[in-house]
Formats: C-alpha cells, sequence, structure tokens
C-alpha cells in the first residue's frame, strides 16, 4: 500500500497558515479545529526575532492518540490515516495529550477551546 507524506522546509514558512487552511479542507475539519499547527519560537538570528516550525499529525504507524482516546473516536483507517469520528468524540482531549516527555505542543486553538480542552488532531 502507498504511504504519502508531506515535505515542509521550516525555513521558508512566514506562519501564513495556508498548510492549516489546506489540512483543514482535505480533512473536512470543522471551524476552529486543527489537525496541524505553526509554532512560533524566539530567534535572535532571524530578522524578526521569531521562527516558525510547523507541524502535523504525522499518521504513525502504531499512534498514541489511538490507544488514549477512551470512546474510541480515533482510529487508524485502512489507507494508514489517523481520523477522528466527530459522533464518538467526547471532546475529552485525551488523545491531544503529548506522549510522556515528548515536546510536542497540546494542538489547541483559541482560549474557548483550551477552556473546553476539546479539538480535533
Amino acid at each position: 500500500m502507498s504511504r504519502y507524506i508531506m515535505a515542509i522546509d521550516a525555513n521558508k514558512c512566514i506562519n501564513c497558515k495556508a498548510c492549516v487552511l489546506a489540512c483543514q479542507q482535505r480533512n473536512g475539519t470543522p471551524y476552529g479545529h486543527s489537525r496541524n499547527w505553526v509554532r512560533e519560537t524566539p530567534d535572535k538570528l532571524s530578522l524578526l526575532g521569531t521562527a516558525y516550525q510547523p507541524g502535523a499529525c504525522m499518521h504513525c504507524d502504531h499512534p498514541l492518540c489511538v490507544e488514549a482516546c477512551p470512546t474510541h473516536a480515533t482510529y487508524k483507517a485502512d489507507d494508514g490515516s489517523v481520523g477522528i469520528d466527530p459522533e464518538r468524540c467526547i471532546g475529552c482531549g485525551g488523545s491531544l495529550m503529548p506522549p510522556t516527555g515528548s515536546t510536542l505542543p497540546r494542538r489547541v486553538i483559541s482560549p474557548v477551546m483550551a477552556m473546553l480542552a476539546f479539538t480535533f488532531l
């Protein structure tokens, strides 16, 4: 079976979030939710003093988010992609917690969503 990847040159990222919008459109992600993100970090060598690091769901071979989901709303499809069944998702955020010791950010878009701890990967 074919496996697809997306390569991003982080040095060219200007935080336009076109990758976020493209992912939302492709995956039918509801407004205000995201499966990917752009992390902003201080960078003294940058002209703007900021560097941007895009990141996304990696559609892992053995995704921890699938194991962590208490309602089994997060699943690994036959084509290798990781999906979320919105009918089963209760918004607990269990599948969003990064693995212990991980540097991955928790993916939350707005303060309201942060308060509710509800988002899609």
